[in-house]
């Protein structure tokens, strides 16, 4: 018997492995691109969201000025988010004329801790807007199960990319 077995009560063991399995879950999750998803558009639907600086955006504009649309689910939280945070803003340097970027934070309020939002997002140099997804709509909508989540639109919406990490070749993605 390890000396785990011997000190910590069995259904303690289960809750500490149930926590560590959630926190697995649902900041690395695989998210993938299948052939349902493929179908997926946003184009039309009018998603709109408000930054953090209460700054409204809407994503049909976007697609109407023939930009390609970033949406990458994070949470202040989730440590591969902040891992990728860099990334993602080197990617967005280089690709921000085709591609528009935008963060999405869900929860509600009392969920979401806005100040350490702030924090991060200035402490990583973030320069793409946090959309704050209050009502969880976005992510049903998008069906994100986990952070990151990295979904690439093309200027028509439609879903090109769907993963938790970013693409490999932008250039191949985006057909430039």
């Amino acid at each position: 018997m390890s000396s785990l077995s011997v000190s910590v009560p069995r259904f303690l063991r289960c809750l500490v492995l149930a926590g560590v399995a959630f926190s697995l879950a649902s900041c690395a999750s695989e998210p993938s691109l299948d052939a349902s998803e493929s179908q997926l558009s946003v184009d039309g639907h009018g998603l709109i969201a408000q930054d953090i600086d209460g700054t409204q955006h809407e994503l049909d504009a976007q697609f109407e000025s023939g930009q390609a649309v970033a949406l990458v689910f994070w949470q202040t939280w989730c440590a591969n988010c902040i891992k990728e945070a860099p990334q993602v803003e080197a990617a967005r340097a280089q690709w921000g004329e085709q591609v528009a970027f935008y963060g999405v934070v869900s929860g509600p309020d009392q969920a979401v801790d806005e100040q350490k939002m702030r924090s991060l997002v200035t402490k990583m140099g973030l320069n793409y807007p946090q959309l704050r997804d209050r009502d969880g709509s976005w992510s049903g909508r998008f069906d994100v199960k986990g952070t990151p989540t990295v979904m690439v639109f093309s200027p028509q919406g439609a879903l090109l990319y769907r993963s938790n990490h970013l693409p490999e070749d932008w250039q191949a993605l985006l057909g430039s």
